[in-house]
């Protein structure tokens, strides 16, 4: 076997030739924007980075004209040549390959290979995808501000180069292959749809007491909702009285949601708020933060996805806080977006489930709620806040304001969330996780991606042939 740069082929088989040899090569250029009849009214193709996201290049975003190719670097290249992205991004992870099928320019960022009559250009470009990996690794340049490849390192990369016929089938079976791979994740991103409906069903159902309607009528409760809500009010107040802070001032009874715009609950359950839930309320800091900060962590809204709280990409205050310990979030604080440009972040929620190994705190543009109770009753009020119930209130609720949208404190605080017996809050719970399907969509289309690496593996092995 023959090592190309770690792709390994049959010797005997397919001898290799340098990349550079394979061909004609015609690099790009960038019309002058100063020029208006290089781009008013075009018709030429004229592509960059942006347009090679697909395999085969059919046009591009932006088109040049006649004018523009006779008076400037842009030059002709042909259809049935190989386009690679030799200066972008994108290369820091993937090095994008396509193949023209009608006549183009290119920018700067791009450098065409246009194949001698004996390489079929979807040959090479299946190779040149299969090999991104180890194109990256042995032909970028070091030390550029933007990853780049460099064209004398990528003009000797070996590629094997069996008979054209060879080329031919091998390309028919990949595109066979690859075809119903197509078709695959186009199923699975319908299904995705599908299941994201589903599992928004199954929330709803969960938190309206229709997913427990066969155990409640099986198995009355002894305590209700009411009853659960009577204890938290209780240990609330005591939690208020006994804090020294709260000597000389007058306990001030929580926000009652209004129950003349409250759908009704099954027996048994009651609608609390998220004040009568809560002990504390308050915002974050408003201090900038930037991923080489020298203070505290700072939970944003990248880090509240789904519910919960995420350490990804977690930001630091530029300067360090002076906090106190009670500033930190801790296990059961519910933190919710509150203002933002797009309407569709307020009222992201996410809870913190488990003690944080550092000390960590949040941002203004966030509100923390510290939620009384235990575990479950956190669960509960996650799944609450996910579902279009919640929703429904964020909506209702939100304003706007200079292009910005917004919760106040104050309303969120009267926010129902729906309390059932605690018993058949466990069974609710249980029965949502176990009802949503564990087919993981996002997994299965990297799967697939992951499939033809494998399947351009064994073509270039020589299995396809």
């Amino acid at each position: 076997m023959a090592e190309l740069s770690g792709v390994s082929v049959p010797r005997y088989a397919w001898p290799t030739q340098p990349l550079g040899s394979l061909g004609r090569w015609t690099g790009g250029g960038t019309p002058s924007k100063a020029q208006p009849d290089f781009w008013a009214d075009g018709t030429i193709p004229w592509v960059s980075p942006k347009d090679m996201k697909v395999s085969v290049i059919a046009g591009a975003a932006d088109l040049i004209t006649e004018e523009a190719v006779r008076r400037s670097s842009a030059k002709r290249i042909t259809a049935g040549s190989v386009l690679c992205v030799m200066r972008s991004g994108i290369l820091a992870h993937t090095f994008p390959v396509a193949v023209t099928s009608v006549e183009v320019t290119i920018n700067q960022d791009l450098r065409a290979l246009t194949p001698r009559e004996d390489v079929d250009p979807g040959y090479l470009a299946h190779f040149l995808r299969y090999s991104g990996r180890d194109i990256l690794l042995t032909c970028s340049k070091h030390g550029t501000t933007v990853s780049s490849i460099e064209a004398s390192r990528l003009d000797k990369y070996a590629v094997p180069i069996p008979p054209l016929n060879i080329q031919r089938q091998i390309v028919a079976r990949i595109d066979e292959l690859f075809s119903d791979l197509d078709d695959g994740e186009e199923e699975l991103a319908r299904a995705g749809a599908d299941l994201a409906t589903y599992r928004m069903s199954l929330l709803k159902a969960a938190v309206t007491g229709d997913l427990t309607s066969d155990w409640r009528a099986a198995t009355p409760p002894a305590k209700s909702g009411a009853d659960m809500l009577a204890r938290i009010l209780a240990d609330r107040k005591s939690r208020w009285m006994s804090d020294p802070r709260n000597a000389r001032k007058r306990y001030a009874e929580p926000t009652a949601p209004d129950p003349n715009h409250l759908p009704s609950l099954p027996a048994g359950w009651t609608w609390a708020s998220l004040d009568q839930l809560s002990w504390a309320a308050g915002y974050g800091t408003s201090q900038k933060c930037a991923t080489d900060g020298t203070g505290e962590p700072v939970l944003r809204i990248p880090n509240l996805r789904d519910g919960s709280v995420y350490l990804s990409d977690l930001k630091r205050s530029l300067v360090p806080l002076d906090l106190s310990e009670s500033d930190y979030v801790a296990p059961g604080d519910l933190l919710i977006v509150r203002t933002n440009g797009s309407d569709n972040l307020i009222g992201r929620a996410g809870i913190v489930s488990a003690p944080l190994a550092t000390p960590t705190h949040y941002a203004s543009y966030l509100i923390r709620f510290r939620m009384t109770g235990d575990s479950a009753r956190w669960r509960w009020i996650r799944a609450f806040t996910e579902s279009a119930v919640f929703r429904a209130s964020v909506l209702a609720n939100i304003g706007s304001s200079a292009g910005q949208y917004n919760l106040s404190m104050s309303k969120l605080a009267a926010f129902p969330i729906a309390l059932p017996p605690a018993e058949e809050m466990t069974i609710a719970l249980d029965r949502w996780r176990a009802g949503e399907l564990s087919f993981d969509i996002p997994a299965t289309l990297a799967g697939s991606g992951a499939l033809r690496q494998s399947i351009l593996a064994a073509a270039f092995r020589g299995e396809l042939a």
